[in-house]
């Protein structure tokens, strides 16, 4: 159902259809009952014009809103991947005996993080685990950034620094990944373990956009995943998130029993293009 008629063409039609029922020769007067009833109903169905359209949009992957569509995916066992927090290490300084407490609040900007383990320092620093508070990519931190406590500790200095990122930050997955997802589900039929088997695989991890994959020889497997920032310059996992994706590709209890999987970075090539005509 590709238009859906106004609400004057429904009325008219519902006119034309009483007038031709009952057998009327001269046209209604505007302020007929006829005429009244007819505008009465259309209203309602266009509504259910407009239901009967969003319906059949539902039946399908490439059309379904984001409820059905998830409806859809879990007929596969496929999920849509959650947001993340951030997490990492940070190091603190002040002075020797200074305690910091679990649960302290530091903030960077408008985001705000928290201690997930109390430390004394010692040497002059100490290295604690902190996480966000809130889920999403909005929160993500780099090695050698800072963020600073919101109330002052004492004998400790007021930023720590990130000196590792443990996990990164991450938004929900979209409707439109989600939907790549479930039409390559849909095309590539599960072959125990085939190339097309650990591109869907690789995709269900968190952060990972696209994948592909190859077989250097029998019984290895390399996956070559991309993140899905927008940004192509970031579209290359670092080795915190091929560790991530090499775990959850080896963990998985579907995979053949002789494969070894590695998760592999592709090379960026630069190269000179010079255009003439």
């Amino acid at each position: 159902m590709s238009t859906i008629p106004t609400q004057t063409e429904i009325k008219d039609q519902i006119a034309t259809d009483i007038e031709s029922e009952t057998s009327k020769t001269a046209p209604s007067l505007p302020v007929s009952v006829w005429n009244i009833m007819a505008t009465a109903w259309s209203a309602p169905f266009r509504l259910a014009y407009k239901y009967v359209q969003w319906a059949y949009r539902q039946i399908f992957v490439a059309t379904a809103d984001r409820d059905a569509l998830v409806l859809k995916a879990a007929e596969f066992g496929i999920f849509p991947t959650p947001a993340r927090k951030w997490i990492g290490e940070m190091d603190f300084t002040g002075t020797n005996g200074s305690s910091i407490s679990s649960g302290a609040i530091l903030t960077r900007g408008s985001v705000v993080y928290r201690t997930t383990e109390g430390g004394t320092i010692s040497g002059g620093t100490v290295q604690l685990e902190v996480e966000s508070v809130a889920t999403g990519s909005a929160n993500q931190l780099e090695i050698g950034e800072t963020a600073a406590f919101t109330s002052p500790v004492a004998g400790v200095d007021r930023d720590g620094t990130v000196a590792s990122v443990t996990q990164s930050a991450e938004d929900a997955e979209s409707t439109e990944a989600l939907r790549t997802r479930v039409q390559l589900r849909q095309r590539l039929q599960p072959q125990g373990g085939s190339a097309a088997d650990w591109i869907l695989w690789t995709l269900e991890v968190s952060g990972i956009g696209e994948a592909f994959a190859s077989r250097p020889s029998p019984g290895f497997v390399n996956v070559y995943p991309l993140t899905n920032d927008s940004d192509p310059a970031n579209r290359i996992p670092d080795s915190s998130k091929l560790t991530e994706v090499e775990d959850y590709l080896q963990a998985l209890p579907q995979r053949p029993l002789n494969s070894n999987v590695s998760a592999v970075a592709f090379t960026e090539i630069g190269f000179d293009l010079t255009i003439s005509n």
